[in-house]
């Protein structure tokens, strides 16, 4: 650890004209802003006080190191300007231009004063100085003392050419230095004592060091620092501290992305103070043609995506790409490690771009050469093939297709017992396929075993390490689970506990997460309330809790995340009739989703304005002053705009194969304003333009009810529900007398609520066998998309 001075050198009295002794003759400082001065007599005064230091400290010739009584008494821009300036006038370049004689250009100090050549000079220091400050400008805007430290340190073997070796002691002396000038401010990063550990090349700290906690110092320079280093960094000293730099950052690189399994709290804090470094270093290797530069940009890349800069991560995987077979079935020979690791993230890119039917064949294909034709072997093999995998399983589940997706998560589940269990990374992805199966389970609503798969895999991450930030997680997956079965109250309970648990650990995208989760429970708990209109003290709470989601992940930088919570928010106030905030929020959310370049949640988006703005429209048009044409909200035709934005999604839907997109949605929206048309047509007396909306509306829905029934996971969902009911309308179809005296009392509950109504007169007439065209009973009885399902599963 460095042990450098953080805090301020004590401050001369104030307002007070300083003598410092130089080699016993006084020098005058004067203090920058004495009272009695103005402006420009302080400047000069200044400017006095270092040019008389400076003449002093070249006339005694006793060292660099003099400048040091004086810094205190100046600003730091005046110790700094001193500071090179001693290096320019008695540093070992002048002074070997001197010794060397002929045609070089005398040494302005040794004209200043004959006889200077005879003095002793200590070289070294200044060197060690300029060397210094030239190490220093390679960072990019900081480094944490780790980095600091261990490039100081490095052999001087590695620096081909290189005339200093800088030591960790005169880097902290020089970072001391510029500390008590104020030219570098610190910060801490909480870490482990066993991250520290692993770091520094331990491949298995004890359990109990993880649950160590520490601060590490990341230092932060002043613009003066690093634009004098800038003029040392291009020099030969500097070439060789480039070398340095890059190896150093591809070591940390690597063992950070390892250390990402075991404690990925300390792993991401250091990640995130140091990745300019790190991307620094690797444009430095990828410039040198270093071979290393392939998997260092995958380690980088892992960061890069976890830190919420996904689209910077797939950038750079995509120039890596480039020295590779854009196929992986074009990789010729065993497939190798980095292939590998290739491979593998340009599923995940696919996955992100929503290609979720390319991401499950490239997945497949990798598997097969996974399991067929392989480089290397141990306990690696292992974890990439139950990596392998995993992949596979969400691509399916990300397809609606969770009963597929679990038989893959469970393969990786057999995979996984291979290896050594007591080796942490098995156990780390023991208990993430865990919770990725235990997703599946509760999509295709197995909501008991998904509990008990979250429970398992929080037995696991308790057991390894008790990491907080995995126990939030599974925490939050909870709170997810009990919000899927309606449980409002335990949802909010599990939510509220992961929150405690991310602020133990300070990641901020955690603690964001948890607010927006918070905020969506709080939400849908509003609008359950057995009452005419949703809650609002819930509501201002939900509110809240999102618009702190909101700053956070804007204040990161994070558009993808931002634009969801903006997206809630709109939520928030379209429930209560507040359309023209919602609006607002909801082109926010647009705007971050299309500026982070994502396609995914996009059309929803788009979508949701689209419902918003035919509200709009109704809302108008109930308003008794309103216009019974055209509907303008100023100079805006609302009908035409809905349309335009619900149009924009479908050409995006329609293009893509996710699921989420929800493109049942859509139709139904196109529907709603088609329907509104043909309204606004009545009122002006065009009944055959009525007509024509009329049937667009009814092929819209017929599109709607189409793609809600394929999407697998709708009934899945609804099953333990509806399917007793289901199979009891059947047997009363068929005439069982007893059956359809228990259906019918059903079918009069269902039929006094709001919901129920349009549900039960469908029902009603097929079970008096009136007629059995579901698509004709969803139209006459204004059926859902839901209703239709529960139709089609009846008639089958």
């Amino acid at each position: 650890m460095f042990n450098l001075v953080r805090e301020n050198s004590p401050v001369p009295p104030a307002w007070r004209d300083d003598e410092v002794v130089v080699s016993g003759d006084p020098v005058k400082i004067y203090h920058s802003r004495h009272p009695g001065m103005d402006a420009g007599t302080q400047r000069q005064g200044w400017q006095q006080s270092l040019v008389a230091a400076l003449a002093a400290l070249v006339h005694k010739a006793q060292g660099n190191r003099m400048f040091l009584p004086i810094m205190a008494f100046i600003r730091p821009a005046g110790f700094f300007l001193l500071f090179f300036s001693l290096g320019f006038l008695v540093g070992p370049d002048s002074h070997a231009r001197n010794e060397g004689g002929g045609a070089s250009s005398p040494d302005p100090v040794s004209h200043a004063r004959p006889g200077f050549e005879g003095d002793s000079v200590p070289d070294k220091p200044i060197t060690e100085t300029r060397a210094g400050i030239a190490l220093l400008g390679l960072f990019e805007g900081g480094v944490s003392e780790i980095a600091l430290r261990n490039i100081a340190s490095l052999p001087s073997a590695s620096l081909p050419g290189a005339p200093v070796r800088i030591t960790k002691e005169s880097i902290e002396q020089l970072v001391s230095e510029l500390q008590r000038a104020g030219l570098v401010s610190v910060r801490e990063i909480p870490v482990s004592t066993g991250a520290l550990r692993f770091i520094a090349g331990e491949d298995k700290p004890l359990r109990e060091t993880f649950h160590e906690k520490q601060q590490i110092a990341f230092y932060r320079f002043a613009s003066a620092v690093i634009a004098h280093a800038e003029k040392w960094r291009a020099s030969e000293e500097g070439n060789g501290y480039h070398r340095r730099y890059r190896d150093f950052y591809y070591g940390l690189a690597g063992r950070l992305y390892h250390l990402d399994f075991r404690d990925p709290g300390s792993a991401r804090a250091i990640a995130e103070r140091e990745l300019p470094n790190l991307r620094s270093a690797l444009r430095g290797m990828r410039d040198a043609r270093d071979p290393r530069a392939t998997v260092f940009a995958i380690w980088v890349e892992h960061f890069l995506h976890l830190l919420g800069q996904r689209e910077a991560g797939f950038a750079l995987l995509g120039k890596v790409e480039n020295t590779f077979e854009k196929s992986i079935d074009g990789v010729r020979g065993p497939l190798t490690r980095i292939a590998f690791l290739i491979a593998l993230r340009q599923g995940e890119r696919l996955m992100a771009q929503s290609r979720y039917r390319d991401a499950e064949s490239l997945f497949r294909v990798l598997l097969r050469r996974v399991e067929q034709d392989i480089a290397y072997g141990g306990s690696e093999a292992v974890h990439d093939r139950a990596m392998t995998l995993s992949r596979l399983g969400r691509s399916l589940w990300r397809q609606g297709r969770p009963d597929a997706a679990s038989e893959r998560y469970r393969e990786a589940l057999v995979v996984l017992t291979g290896p050594d269990p007591e080796d942490y990374r098995v156990r780390w992805q023991t208990g993430s396929v865990r919770a990725e199966l235990a997703d599946a389970l509760m999509l295709s609503a197995q909501h008991d075993r998904a509990r008990m798969e979250y429970e398992k895999s929080l037995a696991i991450k308790q057991e390894i390490g008790g990491d907080p930030q995995g126990e939030g997680i599974i925490a939050r997956q909870l709170g997810a689970l009990a919000l899927r079965r309606g449980e409002y109250e335990d949802a909010r309970e599990r939510y509220q506990a992961a929150l405690e648990k991310f602020r133990q650990t300070g990641e901020s995208r955690d603690l964001a997460d948890m607010h927006h989760q918070l905020g969506t429970v709080l939400r849908k708990m509003a609008g359950s309330r057995k009452q005419e209109a949703p809650d609002n003290g819930l509501l201002t709470q939900a509110e809240a809790h999102y618009r702190q989601a909101f700053q956070i992940r804007d204040s990161l930088g994070d558009r993808i995340e931002a634009a969801q919570s903006a997206g809630q928010l709109a939520l928030v106030f379209a429930s209560v009739h507040r359309y023209a905030d919602a609006e607002d929020w909801y082109r926010r959310s647009i705007a971050l989703g299309e500026r982070a370049g994502e396609k995914q949640a996009l059309p929803a988006r788009y979508n949701a304005l689209a419902a918003l703005l035919r509200k709009r429209y109704e809302e108008k048009r109930q308003d008794p002053s309103g216009d019974r044409g055209p509907v303008p909200h100023g100079d805006r035709d609302l009908l035409a705009e809905a349309e335009q934005w619900a149009n924009k999604a479908l050409r995006l839907q329609e293009g893509g194969e996710d699921s989420a997109s929800e493109i049942w949605k859509t139709y139904g929206t196109l529907a709603a304003i088609a329907t509104a048309r043909a309204e606004q047509d009545r009122a002006m007396g065009r009944e055959a333009d009525a007509e024509e909306h009329d049937h667009t509306a009814r092929r819209w829905r017929a599109r709607e009810r189409k793609s809600y029934v394929e999407f697998p996971g709708h009934w899945l969902a609804m099953q333990s529900r509806w399917a007793p009911i289901v199979m009891a309308i059947r047997v009363g179809v068929r005439g069982d007398k007893a059956t359809r005296k228990a259906v019918g009392r059903f079918l009069d509950g269902i039929a006094q609520t709001d919901e129920g109504a349009h549900l039960s007169g469908a029902l009603r007439a097929l079970f008096d066998g009136a007629h059995r065209d579901p698509d004709r009973l969803a139209e006459e009885y204004s059926v859902n998309p839901q209703g239709y399902l529960l139709l089609k599963k009846i008639l089958e």
